[in-house]
């Protein structure tokens, strides 16, 4: 596969250099879909971009090539000897692919946020990567309900909550965009290994409510 076909790129961009985000950019230029998640990943990623929304597709509506999946994550494996690396590194087991995906999960559907957490621990070390890639990829095509939403930011917050905490009680008013702002801007400061490797950090924004996307 060419590096340059990230036209084509159906995981999350997360898994993308800062490079080839930019190329992917100027690829989606009509797509606004598209944009709105590359773009969601620059900011999370503390770039200073304009959030798109990101759409309306409901769970079960998206559908992705296996075959593309499948030479993603063999390139992705393949190059990373040579390639920059994007924010997420390349899965090499599915307990990895789950833990940099489980809080997008989250925000879609808690109740398969538990099985396919069940399941992954299940594997063993080796699995085939392609069924787990493929499902959590087009989870992350779907919108999250509001209250998912929140509740996985939520999640995230608490890996930063003590880094620079807020005043008590002050952290229930903000705003979605500022919890999720907030959580950002702590876990690049404090480079908090767990957030910089999970793809909500970023594709999350994408989903912020259209009247706090300039907040």
């Amino acid at each position: 596969m060419s590096i340059w076909r990230v036209e084509a790129w159906d995981l999350s961009p997360a898994y993308l250099n800062r490079r080839e985000l930019l190329w992917a950019w100027h690829a989606h230029r009509r797509e606004p879909g598209a944009r709105a998640r590359l773009a969601a990943e620059l900011w999370g990623r503390g770039e200073r971009v304009a959030l798109l929304p990101g759409g309306m597709v409901a769970p079960g509506e998206a559908h992705l090539d296996p075959q593309r999946i499948a030479e993603q994550l063999a390139w992705l494996v393949a190059a990373r000897r040579w390639r920059t690396p994007g924010r997420l590194p390349p899965p090499l087991q599915a307990q990895t692919l789950w833990r940099q995906h489980k809080y997008s999960v989250m925000a879609r559907s808690p109740r398969r946020y538990r099985e396919i957490g069940r399941e992954v621990a299940a594997l063993p070390r080796g699995a085939e990567l392609l069924p787990l890639a493929l499902e959590l990829s087009e989870w992350l095509l779907t919108a999250p309900t509001p209250g998912g939403w929140r509740n996985a930011v939520q999640h995230l917050w608490g890996y930063v909550a003590e880094v620079a905490p807020p005043a008590r009680g002050e952290v229930v008013g903000w705003s979605s965009a500022r919890l999720l702002r907030e959580t950002r801007d702590r876990a690049l400061h404090s480079r908090q290994p767990y957030l910089l490797e999970s793809t909500a950090l970023g594709e999350l924004a994408a989903w912020l409510p259209k009247e706090e996307m300039g907040d």
